[in-house]
């Protein structure tokens, strides 16, 4: 794509190019929605308790969602997130902005504000870090 635009004008780009664009940012998406997904099903599944709690709570929502309404149901809300620290598609993290001044734990380095820091341990071990998060 940025050869493409190399020799023309820097704000066109031709049909095909866009539309290839568009389509690798589709397929990027569904390998990670499919997988974060399954992981979704897979852990309610294996909690009948939990499955029958999130079942009645999201029938309490009506027919109707709407954004709303989605923001206010927290055990839906928990369980995708716990899906997403758990069973995360992506397998390290991604780079983090610093919102302000800060030193890391050991002391040794000095992280400056809007500075970018990339973590590259392994989401799932750091995501199931008995420290942080409850076993």
């Amino acid at each position: 794509m940025l050869a493409e635009a190399d020799g023309q004008d820097k704000t066109t780009l031709s049909i095909s190019t866009v539309q290839a664009e568009a389509g690798n940012l589709i397929l990027a998406g569904l390998a990670t929605t499919a997988t974060t997904l399954t992981y979704l099903i897979w852990a309610i599944l294996k909690q009948p308790q939990l499955q029958a709690d999130l079942e009645r709570k999201t029938s309490e929502l009506g027919h109707e969602l709407t954004l709303e309404k989605l923001k206010n149901a927290p055990l839906l809300n928990s369980i995708i997130e716990e899906t997403l620290r758990l069973y995360g598609a992506a397998p390290f993290s991604l780079p983090r902005g610093i919102l302000e001044n800060k030193q890391l734990i050991c002391g040794t380095e000095d992280l400056i504000k809007m500075c970018q820091v990339a973590l590259w341990s392994h989401l799932m071990a750091v995501a199931r870090y008995q420290t942080f998060f409850a076993a």
